[in-house]
């Protein structure tokens, strides 16, 4: 029987962003599950697309993340 994935994203460090303005943006991510995830594919999106990644997608790769671990 496989462990129940679980998968959270507990902070983001930016509430306001200003369009047009170039602004780092970081999620950190936390494993809440009974189990390691490996291979995970994070991503995320705005209303209207209004604010958009520069140089890339709006996606990130996550190899492994273990039982308790975060990642930003």
């Amino acid at each position: 029987m496989k462990s129940p994935s679980n998968v959270q994203v507990i902070y983001v460090d930016k509430t306001v962003l200003v369009p047009g303005q170039v602004t780092p943006v970081t999620f950190t991510i936390n494993n809440v599950g009974r189990g390691a995830l490996n291979n995970l594919r994070f991503t995320w999106s705005n209303a209207n697309g209004v604010v958009l990644p520069v140089s890339g997608t709006a996606a990130r790769y996550i190899d492994e993340l273990g039982v308790g671990g975060s990642v930003n």
